[in-house]
């Protein structure tokens, strides 16, 4: 049982993930690859996001330290170790049960035993696994058998939902933890619980389709596939790309007042200056001083030697500051067509 193996067998569950996640996963990153592709060229580089802390370092190598060890090291399976047919003779399971180390008492293996001789138990050994059948005394029929499997895989979803809840405290994260909690905690609230609830339905209802006394062993197959899904979320929950915190309008009022009481002095000091003879030729004579310097430097050559040598893009440049000019514009005045 390989890895590409259990990727085969639920290439259809995974394609049904990808429909569901997908159209709310891609816009974001089409539009974070878009940004950096098209970029415009700045004299200081982009503020890096700030490192993890201590704390979150230690916790994500724990974490995935554990669930490495769980993915080469998996629950027992008497059918996986040595590798025989889930229809085998109760001879060969005995067998294969005694050269178990002895954990459990002689009681439960020989219940274990009489419930591997029914056709269905077998079917539910392959589809819950080895506790199910080996743990649970009062268990007789196959919803009992998925209700006593229930709290493992819901408290495997459970603890990596309390770990991206404790990545995304200030304390343990970071800085950038309330931003990336605000951006893709919803996101990834949602891969949690829709996977927990995908997991519990292709177990209980997927066909395993017996053939040549054998068939899918489910439980060790999903285990695979949920340890993965383990060991990937928090780490791509940590370094996904951050968007840029949204301003806050209550914070830009005082700014946008002092802005709008200067413009309004610059044109009383404007229409002031106007007025008088004197400082009108002045004026414009500084008006035209500026000017004549501007044409001076666009046309020296050492100008744009120095710019080329820079590795400023100058059209770019020009491109990005008129689109962000008619953005604010439009955002400010909206003209109704």
């Amino acid at each position: 049982m390989s890895l590409l193996d259990a990727l085969s067998a639920y290439k259809s569950l995974l394609t049904l993930l990808v429909v569901i996640f997908g159209p709310s996963l891609l816009p974001r990153l089409l539009v974070y690859l878009t940004q950096r592709r098209h970029r415009p060229p700045t004299l200081q580089p982009p503020t890096p996001t700030p490192p993890l802390p201590l704390y979150a370092q230690a916790l994500l190598t724990i974490h995935t330290v554990y669930l490495l060890l769980q993915l080469f090291h998996p629950p027992y399976d008497i059918f996986s170790n040595p590798a025989i047919p889930i229809f085998a003779p109760n001879a060969i399971v005995r067998e294969a049960l005694s050269r178990k180390v002895p954990r459990d008492p002689l009681p439960i293996q020989e219940l274990l035993l009489s419930r591997l001789q029914k056709y269905d138990n077998r079917l539910n050994y392959a589809r819950f696994g080895h506790a199910p059948l080996s743990d649970c005394v009062w268990c007789e029929t196959t919803e009992d058998y998925a209700l006593y499997s229930l709290p493992s895989a819901l408290s495997a979803y459970l603890s990596e939902a309390l770990l991206l809840g404790v990545l995304s405290l200030r304390i343990v994260g970071g800085r950038a933890a309330p931003l990336r909690a605000d951006q893709w905690r919803t996101t990834f609230g949602w891969t949690i619980s829709l996977t927990c609830i995908g997991e519990c339905l292709v177990r209980y209802l997927y066909d395993l389709n017996p053939a040549n006394g054998d068939c899918l062993h489910l439980s060790s197959k999903l285990h695979i596939l949920r340890t993965i899904l383990r060991l990937l979320l928090p780490l791509t929950y940590v370094f996904l790309p951050l968007a840029p915190p949204r301003p806050q309008l209550a914070a830009l009022v005082p700014s946008l007042v002092q802005a709008q009481n200067s413009l309004r002095l610059l044109g009383l000091t404007r229409t002031a200056i106007k007025r008088d003879p004197r400082f009108r030729r002045t004026s414009t004579m500084v008006g035209e001083e500026q000017a004549r310097q501007m044409a001076q430097a666009r046309a020296d050559p050492d100008v744009h030697e120095a710019i080329a040598l820079s590795g400023i893009d100058q059209e770019a440049v020009r491109q990005g500051a008129g689109k962000w000019v008619r953005d604010g514009w439009q955002s400010l005045i909206r003209v109704e067509e």
